[in-house]
């Protein structure tokens, strides 16, 4: 949300700052509104953190790659985290979803 409606300068000092991040994590990839900028400007973090060899890149999404490509109706995002990303699947029961002593049950 800090990009948009942005000087050019400004912009691109904020997507430097994220590129340049000891530790960048991007939680839900996938989920939200899909658009060209998005895509753009994770792209352009993408690219500019394997270019300067940058770890600390962590990122979540419900998709697997492949679903990933289906959602965007492009490969070219998930070809970037298959380059750059170890994947790690974790499978099991949504423990957000059980109830919990300290959570009152749903209904």
């Amino acid at each position: 949300r800090k990009l948009r409606m942005r000087e050019p300068q400004d912009e691109q000092a904020i997507l430097d700052g994220l590129i340049e991040a000891d530790v960048f994590v991007l939680d839900d990839l996938g989920m939200g509104t899909d658009t060209a900028y998005n895509r753009q400007i994770l792209q352009e973090i993408l690219d500019g953190r394997n270019f300067q060899d940058r770890c600390g890149l962590v990122i979540t999404s419900k998709y697997s790659l492949d679903g990933l490509a289906r959602k965007l109706d492009d490969d070219t995002i998930p070809s970037r985290l298959a380059a750059v990303c170890r994947v790690v699947d974790v499978t099991g029961v949504d423990r957000r979803l059980q109830p919990s002593a300290s959570h009152e049950t749903r209904p």
